[in-house]
């Protein structure tokens, strides 16, 4: 029924109510969390809702209802991966991002929705196609101090390089591994933005002579802190394990290592009965 109250809202060219189209994308997101509902609404409603998201540019706040609606629809769910993207809502998602730089909350609902859309190659490549790389960066640029949307683009970014050489290597080659450290190291004491850029340099890590860039950019320095100040986040220390190994295995970083407690934050992990442990044995 909210599919065809917004299809309707377009028909009888009511497109200018926006609080209209702002409940509408909010009640489909709720009915989107069952997955018969999701067929439904991408059949009757996808084309309509980019083609609604590509008018209203002008409105971060439609287009943040719109984001959270897509976001729901993309989670868990391959077959809406794949319609959203070759329906046209990745170009409106990065459009809307590139036009208001300052609203964080729509940049989360974005962030969350093209994190969820990116467990798609073909959806990576149209992310990094439009601009997707430096518009994330540009993000973290801009809401540095942001404690909750940065975690929320450095999900992002793991997502758009998982599996994608080339989207990792432009990650690369932007500096990607040193600006995550910085804000990393700016924020050590909020664990989910820990979390996520240990995760996001992890995934970047799996890349040849990233480890040693990482390295480079401090990233022993950083991280060490990070892991000590949270040393019962035992999925943040698997994460910070691999990202140890990786440059452990591409640079001279293991007396750096000993001489800042790596080794007894690497053994307390060890002891946890975690998938962490073959990769903790390993550095």
């Amino acid at each position: 029924r909210a599919s065809r109250a917004l299809s309707s809202l377009v028909r009888q060219d009511h497109t200018h109510h926006v609080e209209s189209l702002k409940m509408c994308c909010g009640v489909l997101a709720i009915l989107s969390r069952d997955e018969a509902n999701k067929l439904v609404i991408a059949r009757d409603g996808m084309r309509l809702l980019c083609a609604i998201m590509e008018q209203h540019l002008g409105r971060a706040d439609l287009l943040e209802a719109a984001c959270d609606l897509l976001w729901s629809l993309a989670f868990n769910n391959p077959l809406m991966k794949e319609v959203i993207g070759r329906q046209g809502g990745i170009p409106a998602i990065l459009k809307g991002v590139k036009m208001h730089p300052a609203s964080a909350d729509f940049l989360k609902s974005a962030c969350g929705a093209l994190s969820n859309m990116c467990q798609n190659a073909h959806n990576q490549s149209l992310i990094a196609a439009h601009g997707g790389v430096p518009c994330l960066l540009q993000v973290l640029h801009n809401h540095r101090a942001h404690t909750v949307l940065v975690p929320f683009v450095f999900d992002a970014l793991a997502s758009l390089i998982v599996g994608n050489q080339e989207n990792a290597r432009q990650l690369s080659e932007v500096g990607a591994a040193a600006t995550i450290l910085s804000l990393m190291d700016e924020h050590t004491p909020h664990e989910e933005l820990a979390k996520s850029g240990c995760h996001a340099l992890a995934i970047l890590s799996d890349n040849r002579g990233e480890g040693g860039k990482i390295a480079a950019a401090g990233g022993v320095r950083v991280l060490l802190p990070v892991l000590h100040t949270h040393p019962k986040h035992v999925d943040l220390h698997r994460v910070g394990a691999v990202v140890l190994l990786r440059m452990l295995q591409e640079a001279p970083v293991a007396p750096e290592i000993a001489r800042g407690g790596g080794v007894p934050l690497m053994l307390v992990v060890l002891s946890e009965p975690s998938d962490a442990v073959e990769t903790v044995a390993a550095a």
